[in-house]
């Protein structure tokens, strides 16, 4: 699948959503299994490998401050309590495949594991605002939402504000979801700035 597909044919959305709830719903943990979460290792990993580059670093990258961000980042989503599923780890457009009959698979599982399933869901579908559609990622949601409930044979009333709070959810992680294609051309634009105003966007209406 492309962006496209994802942002602007709906004919997909309820069986991506089918397939994507069905593996969330596997193996979910509570917060004391935060520890494990995929997302909080790779950063681990990122930093030890800033640290330990003999290249000098460019001008606008300060391996304290990205540590800090980071750690004030976890504290914020460990507090929120978000749930831990196990998760695909890069579910992007680029590894679901579109079959012959029109089914869908996901492929490239290497990076699967427990992880915020909100990471999950906006690694999906983050794109550039020129691409994004609102209207796209909401259906999804309903879809993802009303697959999820039945699984787990649960009938809620207020669907809509239970979306909007999945939405959130998601949108919290957005930041984190493009750590690996930060634009290197962003000259007097820090990293940790992105982050910082992404996340005060998204927690001041939490």
């Amino acid at each position: 699948m492309a962006e496209n597909d994802i942002h602007f044919d709906d004919k997909f959305s309820k069986k991506l959503a089918q397939i994507v709830s069905k593996l969330h719903r596997e193996n979910r943990i509570n917060y004391e299994g935060s520890e494990r979460c995929l997302v909080w290792k790779w950063l681990d990993l990122m930093l030890q490998e800033i640290e330990g580059s003999a290249q000098e670093l460019p001008s606008f990258v300060n391996y304290e401050i990205l540590r800090e961000e980071v750690r004030k980042n976890r504290a914020i989503i460990e507090e929120a309590d978000f749930p831990i599923s196990l998760t695909h780890g890069d579910l992007k457009p680029s590894n679901i495949m579109i079959l012959a009959d029109n089914s869908l698979k996901l492929i490239d599982l290497e990076l699967s594991g427990f992880n915020y399933r909100g990471f999950d869901l906006m690694k999906l579908y983050r794109a550039d605002r020129a691409v994004f559609s609102e209207e796209s990622f909401f259906k999804f949601l309903y879809e993802y939402h009303a697959e999820f409930n039945l699984l787990n044979n649960k009938t809620k009333k207020n669907i809509r504000a239970e979306v909007e709070q999945l939405a959130l959810e998601c949108r919290i992680f957005e930041p984190l979801t493009w750590l690996e294609v930060i634009n290197a051309n962003m000259k007097e634009t820090t990293i940790t700035s992105v982050i910082a105003q992404r996340r005060q966007l998204y927690f001041l209406s939490f």
